[in-house]
């Protein structure tokens, strides 16, 4: 799982004008600020669990039926913490997918974000049949799964939705004729979209990219493999191989047996069906 924010209007750094022009104007709904937070958490086999969404207000929004691929959370300023962690994230997305998917252990594989070390966040694992393991501090660009190859995905598919919505959908103004944002219940239905239609493949391989299910050189993306093969770290996916790079998020994935080369984890004889990592 990680946790990632997605704007309301997102940040645009290019537009197009004449050759010359000294002045270009951008049109937006001026909520490049305004956030939400999203939690996204899937398996090695390439399951999906409800996206969790914070959003920053007290009072729910009125009228507005949630999909049944989100949850969300109001009043926590769209920031996640132990709180959020241990009162909305396990009860509400990893207690729910442990029981339907009859799992007897549940691996959980976390970056070291401050609300994830905590204490209470420790209780609440040891309580729950989860073994948690952090990715090395710096480490989450080439180590965790959702930061190689998720959000990327991810977040194209929401500008791609807010750019359909600025070009082509009816638009409200406020009384001073600004023009309104595509506001929250919009985002939320297209995060709920964008999660729905995310491809399982990306998902599943994606574990094996990252050295997490399979010890196959040829599996690892292009940067891990670079600093396992020389030992010499690339600071961005961006500086090697192109064509590598776009491989990461179309390359099919073989099969869907999983390989047991998670050793560090430290994994007990249980079958696969009966555990699951995420």
């Amino acid at each position: 799982m990680d946790q990632t924010s997605i704007y309301l209007d997102p940040k645009l750094t290019r537009t197009f004008a004449e050759r010359g022009s000294r002045r270009v104007e951008a049109v937006t709904a001026g909520q490049e600020k305004t956030r939400i937070s999203v939690a996204l958490t899937a398996s090695a086999a390439g399951d999906k669990a409800p996206c969790l969404v914070l959003i920053p207000r007290k009072k729910p929004l009125k009228d507005f039926v949630c999909p049944a691929n989100i949850v969300i959370v109001y009043g926590t300023k769209g920031n996640f913490n132990s709180q959020v962690m241990v009162e909305n994230f396990m009860p509400a997305i990893l207690d729910p997918y442990i029981v339907r998917k009859r799992l007897n252990k549940l691996y959980l594989l976390l970056d070291q974000a401050p609300c994830h070390l905590t204490a209470q966040v420790q209780a609440a694992f040891q309580q729950r049949p989860i073994k948690h393991k952090y990715v090395t501090k710096r480490g989450t660009n080439m180590l965790q799964p959702a930061d190689v190859a998720w959000m990327r995905v991810f977040k194209l598919g929401y500008f791609n939705k807010w750019q359909q919505w600025m070009i082509n959908e009816p638009k409200s103004f406020t009384p001073a004729g600004n023009l309104r944002s595509p506001g929250y219940a919009k985002a939320i239905t297209w995060i709920s979209e964008i999660w729905s239609a995310f491809d399982r493949n990306i998902l599943a391989r994606s574990f094996d990219q990252c050295g997490i299910t399979s010890s196959s050189l040829v599996d690892l993306h292009a940067q891990l493999r670079t600093f396992v093969s020389t030992s010499k770290f690339v600071d961005t996916v961006e500086q090697a191989n192109e064509e590598e790079v776009e491989a990461l998020f179309t390359a099919p994935r073989d099969g869907d047996a999983l390989d047991e080369s998670f050793a560090e984890l430290d994994m007990d004889d249980e079958t696969e069906s009966e555990n699951e990592r995420v």
